[in-house]
Parts: C-alpha cells; structure tokens; sequence
C-alpha cells in the first residue's frame, strides 16, 4: 500500500486512505472492495441513490449529451444481492488477515457503448423525447473534450448544467482508466446478469421518479 498512487477523485482517494488506516491497524481486518451496486436484481430497487443513478436521471433527461470515455470500457455494475453474496462468501471463508476482495462484475460488465446502446433502446419505450428521436444517446469522448464541455458551462453560468457535470465529476471520469478486478471469490456468487439488473433497475427508477414517489409495483 506504499508507493505513489493517482485517484479519480476525492471520494476514490478518501476509501483507499481508509483501508491503509485499518490495514495498519494490527487488526486481523480483511477488505471487501464493493464495484457500483446499482440496485437489486429481483425488484430493482435503489435504497440509496447514488452518482450512478444521479447521472442515469440525467441521461433519461436528455441532460448529458457526452460521455469521456472508450465504447470498450467496462462499467463495472453489481446487484446488492451479489454484493452481499460476496461479503457472506468471506465470512464463511477461512480467516486472512490483510486480504483484499473485489465484489466485481468482472469480464461479465457490460461495456460502455454496449450500456448506452441499452438505455437508449430502454429510454426510448418510457420517455417520448427519446421515443421522437429528439433525445438521442450521448456521444463518447476523450478526457480533453469533456474538460472543455465542463469549461464551458461553467463560463455561462448555467446552474442545471454546473449541477449535470458536479454529478458527472463523481461517477463518469472512471470511465476513462481501466481497472484490474481480484474476482476470485466473486466468481463463487451467482448473478441474473446486467441487462435483468438494470432493466429492473430503470424500470423501478423511471416509476418511483428516483425514489421521490412511494413504493410502487415494478414489473420484471
């Protein structure tokens, strides 16, 4: 854990300085590294809105017209199911002092073009700005592009698009740098996959207006 390390941002930054506090602690602490839990994949629900789903309302508002980042790029999405999955696999587990987990998707994540290709397709059969094609999927760009789209709206002042890209800043800049997963025990718990995740996960979005209604029947 020595050595220079570069964050994507300040919340990135603030957990590893958390786990070097504890792994130095002389407790005999394992570390589960938790990738985005979108939602869970039986109903879709989202008991804590986070940037995940902060830039998904945007997207759905037709509020981000680009993304930084590669259409290879892996977005690492998990259900809370398979994210409680892996923490009770390491509670069963053999005790190692120090060891470190990733509750990851993996090779199994969609990758970007092929998420937004989705909630286009999805948008589209809920939203009639997408339906009337005057919504389209946002494009995607390389980090110097989105740095001076963000430039921009901070000279003109918009407070909707400062609010967008403040948003943007905690979730869609990770997209950018490709991460190595240590999947060993998360290949042990079973998933129903990211399209049945994120459908219902859209789906249960779209009806509650991001947890702003009550609960309400989600179809799957």
């Amino acid at each position: 854990m020595t050595g220079a390390r570069h964050f994507v941002n300040p919340y990135e930054r603030s957990k590893w300085e958390a786990e070097c506090l504890v792994l130095g602690s002389g407790l005999p602490a394992e570390i589960v590294r938790l990738a985005i839990v979108a939602g869970s994949e039986r109903d879709g629900s989202v008991r804590r809105p986070g940037a995940l789903h902060h830039a998904l309302h945007w997207l759905y508002r037709g509020l981000i017209p680009m993304i930084p980042g590669v259409a290879d790029s892996c977005v690492d999405l998990i259900s809370t199911e398979f994210a409680a999955g892996v923490i009770a696999a390491m509670v069963r587990a053999d005790a190692e002092p120090g060891r470190i987990v990733h509750a990851s998707a993996g090779d199994s994540g969609p990758r970007l073009g092929e998420l937004l290709d989705f909630f286009a397709d999805f948008y589209s059969r809920h939203h009639r700005g997408w339906a009337s094609g005057a919504v389209s999927r946002p494009d995607i760009v390389d980090r110097g592009t989105f740095s001076l789209f963000e430039k921009s709206v901070k000279q003109s002042g918009d407070l909707l698009f400062q609010r967008v890209c403040d948003d943007a800043q905690s979730f869609l800049p990770m997209l950018l740098y490709p991460r190595t997963m240590m999947t060993s025990v998360a290949r042990t718990v079973r998933s129903g996959g990211w399209p049945v995740l994120m459908r219902r996960v859209a789906a249960w979005l779209i009806e509650t207006d991001w947890n702003r209604k009550s609960k309400c029947h989600v179809p799957a």
